[in-house]
């Protein structure tokens, strides 16, 4: 029998800082009022903004500490999501998240990795996803033109070559 695919067991990761697109969107004051990190993983971005004090929640559909689906049925004044869209293995599941956060969230960041360098030869591209598989993982990486076609308008935030940051609009 073969297990589901689960990405929380090889993306999530355990750090020990706030993550870089996290700290962003707090340098550039934009997480404010009722917050939602999306796909949270193991919460440790969660954690630190409820620390300081924010009303923030935490997300994720593969995590049972954050598995909440009562979350995905409140407004929220922000909402983020940092790297969830690279590891959703179909376009069709791309397209629902991208409808539900844009429902629930007033204003909505995403964070995406774009650098194609860790792609090695034994990552299979699935065309009619548009996403390459290794076996274990889905990525997908974007370039501008991809965030259009799959985001549509955007205003970009951040692109240092590894993410690319942006709300949608």
């Amino acid at each position: 029998m073969q297990r589901e695919y689960n990405p929380f067991e090889k993306t999530a990761l355990n750090r020990t800082s706030i993550s870089v697109p996290t700290r962003n969107l707090i340098n550039n004051n934009l997480l404010y009022g009722k917050i939602l990190d999306y796909g949270c993983g193991y919460g440790y971005d969660y954690s630190y903004l409820l620390n300081l004090g924010l009303d923030i929640s935490g997300y994720d559909k593969y995590n049972v500490v954050f598995n909440h689906n009562y979350l995905l049925r409140t407004h929220y004044d922000v909402v983020y999501a940092n790297y969830v869209f690279n590891t959703i293995p179909t376009l069709r599941e791309h397209e629902d998240v991208v409808n539900q956060l844009r429902s629930i969230g007033d204003n909505v960041y995403i964070t995406l990795r774009n650098d194609t360098r860790s792609i090695k030869d034994n990552w299979e591209y699935i065309k009619e996803d548009d996403v390459y598989w290794n076996g274990r993982s889905y990525q997908r990486y974007y370039t501008e033109l991809s965030i259009s076609y799959y985001f549509g308008k955007v205003e970009y935030l951040y692109n240092n070559g590894s993410y690319i940051q942006f709300k949608l609009l």
